[in-house]
């Protein structure tokens, strides 16, 4: 996955899950190092005994140890390829390989996405819980979907504790990069621990329908098309209405109108242009009591392709598309 992926991070505020998790992170991050995750999933099982708390051990211990790699040169490492003339052959080279990168990760302390999510379903079964590795697509911008530029740039996890699977990724909640200083910046971010399906689906859609987990899945044209949605939109429990798309023509007299279902109480709105520092007062009027029409009077003509971000109490929540209106 590229560097891309963790721009978007960079002044993002977690989202915090429902459960206070406090005790049990400074706890983790306490841990000595060990040279086998045998030890370490024994020891998880030793201090913590709801099914939950021991996942949540297993994702704070890989994000909070791991590292993203410092360079493309590393990321983009020649895939090994395998020999093998059955499917038992085949599976014994898989799972070699798996092992020994396992065992790579843990002598370096960095990794790709796919590394992250090997380890964790590595520890998660070791702990005795169904896990697996999902690949798919994790969307940074927000494009026309096209089946020809589509293509796998991403894994994360599912795990199967108390009768139903839960979502998470460690590679996301470990940090972002800093593409002005070009390194990995270490920021462990709660939202992508446990998130819901229907948050999870924002930003990743995974390459088999039923890993959405959702009763009526999305087509990856939608997913592909809607909004960026920052961590700070769900942890202010912002609701846009349904269906509001990511990819907005602006008219002529340059204004923008965005309907929500729900604001926070303190709802000062602001927005800025292709990620200027310089922002401008977004006007929001309450039509009901669960209905808030913001109006965006754009100042600058679009002339080109240009990324709207919207902001609530100086923190990003929305990332929107503007094209200008053909002549």
């Amino acid at each position: 996955m590229s560097k891309l992926v963790f721009s978007l991070f960079l002044l993002l505020s977690a989202f915090s899950f429902s459960q206070d998790y406090s005790e049990l992170d400074h706890t983790v991050r306490n841990y000595p190092n060990y040279e086998t995750l045998t030890e370490l999933a024994l020891l998880i099982q030793n201090d913590f005994k709801t099914d939950e708390e021991q996942v949540r051990a297993a994702f704070v211990w890989v994000t909070h140890n791991i590292s993203y790699y410092q360079s493309l040169s590393e990321v983009f490492k020649p895939r090994e390829k395998f020999v093998y003339y059955s499917e038992y052959g085949k599976k014994y080279q898989i799972r070699k390989s798996e092992l020994k990168r396992i065992d790579q990760v843990l002598k370096t302390k960095r990794g790709v996405c796919y590394d992250y999510s090997l380890l964790l379903n590595e520890i998660c079964s070791l702990l005795d819980f169904p896990s697996k590795v999902l690949s798919g697509i994790a969307k940074t911008t927000i494009e026309k979907a096209s089946v020809e530029q589509l293509y796998k740039n991403h894994t994360w996890n599912a795990v199967h504790i108390n009768g139903t699977w839960q979502l998470m990724d460690a590679t996301w909640g470990s940090g972002y990069w800093d593409l002005k200083k070009d390194i990995f910046v270490k920021k462990f971010q709660k939202h992508f621990f446990f998130t819901t399906p229907s948050d999870f689906i924002k930003d990743h859609f995974p390459g088999k329908e039923q890993w959405q987990l959702l009763n009526e899945p999305i087509l990856v044209k939608s997913f592909m098309e809607s909004p960026i949605f920052y961590p700070n939109y769900f942890l202010k429990k912002v609701e846009l209405v349904s269906d509001t798309q990511g990819i907005w023509e602006v008219t002529k007299n340059q204004e923008l109108r965005i309907s929500f279902n729900n604001l926070p109480k303190r709802y000062s709105l602001q927005y800025s242009l292709d990620g200027f520092q310089q922002r401008k007062r977004v006007r929001v009027k309450k039509l009901h009591r669960r209905s808030y029409l913001s109006i965006l009077k754009l100042r600058k003509k679009i002339k080109s392709d240009t990324y709207l971000t919207l902001f609530l109490e100086n923190k990003p929540i929305l990332d929107f598309k503007l094209r200008p209106k053909p002549n």
